[in-house]
């Protein structure tokens, strides 16, 4: 399961940037307790998919109230999943915010920075470019707005501590059958490249 920046908002007291980056046990971190109530009725007596998703979903739509910055949380996710915005003025821009607002924001919804997010944003397009296509191209997949391969290569080893040629070496299978599953059916391969979803 995963929260959406306006899901982390509503279900979660914590600033995501506060857990950014973190592994913890959510069944004792004070961030998550809220969700404690689904263990008590999950995986009793025989498995049963649409029962253990019911269950799920009702914890979830019982406490789904709306958010005062609810509108501005779905721009600012809108504006970064945009592969037209570069910058964080075009970022704030497209959001319709004031660029210390959106700071604010992301810190509270996102867990990043303004910048960091659209660095890992041009990051993933290109690595789920490069992980859908058969032919395993870097050329091909590196998202526009990278100067040249230098920044690219780069970027990379920040995210992933290896190089490109170093993680097309390696064995994907099943990380790509997901990525290609998932945007199959999702539309895109990975969560962090989803549009929002009032």
């Amino acid at each position: 399961m995963g929260l959406f920046p306006l899901g982390w908002t509503k279900f979660v007291s914590t600033p995501a940037a506060e857990m950014a980056n973190a592994l913890v046990d959510g069944e004792r971190d004070a961030a998550f307790l809220s969700f404690a109530p689904i263990l008590d009725n999950l995986f009793e007596g025989e498995p049963d998919d649409d029962r253990e998703y019911a269950i799920i979903l009702d914890h979830f739509l019982a406490r789904n109230r709306p958010h005062p910055d609810q509108d501005r949380i779905m721009a600012v996710h809108a504006a970064l999943v945009d592969p037209a915005v570069s910058s964080v003025a075009e970022f704030a821009e497209h959001a319709g915010l004031s660029q210390r607002t959106l700071e604010r924001l992301c810190h509270r919804a996102f867990g990043f920075p303004p910048k960091l997010l659209l660095r890992r944003q041009r990051f993933m397009r290109s690595l789920a470019s490069f992980m859908l296509q058969p032919s395993g191209s870097w050329t091909g997949a590196m998202d526009d707005h990278y100067h040249d391969q230098a920044h690219f290569v780069r970027d990379f080893r920040a995210f992933m501590t290896m190089s490109p040629s170093e993680y097309a070496a390696l064995d994907h299978p099943i990380l790509s059958a997901f990525m290609v599953e998932r945007a199959r059916i999702w539309g895109s391969a990975a969560q962090t490249l989803d549009k929002p979803k009032p």
